[in-house]
């Protein structure tokens, strides 16, 4: 509503990109000082294990929670996350182009996805390169490693690549170009 405050308007205007582009269970891992036990218990069911619903879940909690303070604290949870670009975008740095980029490449990505997912070489070099980058965190990096096959590691590793920003998808792509994936690299442009 126009009675909001600016950055209560901006999280709701851009609630959809940020929900498909959020981590939520390490953003909540952080925000255990502005939710009770109970709340983060709640968001995670209300998740039903799915990535994107936990994330609106959790934005619907802390619009329902509705101060400043724990505004701040989201926002300092996103960026001990390594999701910076979430904070722009909810800063309104460049808002309208993170978020019509993103999603139109989104678009393209999930589009080609069943090929890339095929073709894609989930490799330690590959996954290496990405770390020293800073495209995705270590932890990110071990869920895909666990993967039990080629395909479940594409899979991971396409769905963790959608959440980062326009930049880092063009990074990944300069790194697939690296590694020898440059055939690969053309289905995430």
């Amino acid at each position: 509503s126009e009675n909001e405050p600016p950055h209560w308007q901006t999280l709701t205007r851009h609630q959809s990109a940020v929900s498909e582009m959020m981590e939520p269970d390490f953003v909540l891992a952080h925000l255990e000082s502005v939710f009770e036990r109970d709340v983060v218990h709640e968001i995670k069911r209300q998740g039903q294990g799915s990535k994107l619903h936990t994330s609106k879940a959790l934005i619907e909690a802390l619009k329902w929670k509705n101060d400043d303070e724990s505004f701040q604290r989201f926002l300092e949870a996103l960026n001990k996350t390594n999701q910076k670009h979430i904070v722009h975008l909810l800063q309104g740095i460049d808002d309208r182009i993170i978020a019509e980029d993103h999603c139109s490449r989104t678009t393209r990505i999930i589009a080609n996805k069943a090929e890339i997912i095929k073709n894609l070489e989930v490799n330690e070099l590959l996954l290496a390169s990405i770390r020293r980058e800073n495209l995705l965190t270590s932890d990110v990096i071990d869920e895909i490693r666990c993967e039990k096959t080629h395909s479940k590691k594409a899979d991971a590793l396409v769905d963790a690549i959608l959440k980062r920003p326009v930049y880092d998808i063009d990074k990944l792509c300069e790194i697939l170009g690296c590694v020898g994936q440059w055939h690969i690299k053309l289905l995430f442009l």
